[in-house]
């Protein structure tokens, strides 16, 4: 995949060392960290750059969400569950998670052999369900996973096909996604 996606308020880049002090603050957060199942809190910058490392050789990377040129989430789809995502309480309720994902997932379904995307989140992560919903996943059932935060946790799986979401293309299109 490419180093930088663009959207219209957005750029999602690759990982780099110099992200790792931004990363270290971002994720330092318990309100952020709490929905993401296997990242630590406190965060630390070793943190960032181990994870910084791991994403070099990827296939399927993930991605820094900056806007203004300030890291403000992240996102990628080889993680636990598929497609993962998270940003920083600023960037909260603003679109910014669909605006991300409409743009990852729809370079993945026209670059890649367009097998389905699995996803979901955590029962009470309100916020999450309402982006995948907006992007069209389906709900395929529910789950335990092991979270550190929070322990064994309920959690929604949910998944896209390339049918799917050329069906849902449209909708993305009218709401100035694509």
């Amino acid at each position: 995949m490419t180093d930088i996606i663009k959207t219209k308020r957005l750029e999602l880049r690759r990982p780099v060392v110099a992200d790792a002090p931004a990363l270290a603050v971002a994720l330092n957060n318990y309100e952020i960290t709490k929905w993401l199942a296997k990242v630590p809190n406190p965060y630390s910058k070793e943190d960032a750059l181990q994870f910084i490392a791991s994403n070099a050789d990827k296939v399927r990377p993930n991605y820094h969400i900056h806007h203004d040129d300030t890291l403000i989430g992240g996102i990628g789809l080889g993680g636990l569950v598929g497609l993962g995502y998270w940003l920083t309480p600023e960037a909260w309720g603003q679109g910014i998670a669909t605006e991300a994902s409409a743009a990852l997932l729809d370079l993945y379904f026209q670059e890649f052999d367009a097998a389905p995307i699995s996803s979901g989140y955590l029962k009470d992560n309100v916020g999450s369900a309402r982006v995948q919903e907006k992007l069209g996943f389906k709900i395929t059932g529910e789950s335990m996973i092991e979270s550190l935060l929070l322990g064994t946790s309920g959690h929604v799986d949910t998944r896209i096909t390339r049918a799917d979401w050329i069906a849902n293309l449209p909708k993305l299109t009218e709401m100035g996604l694509l």
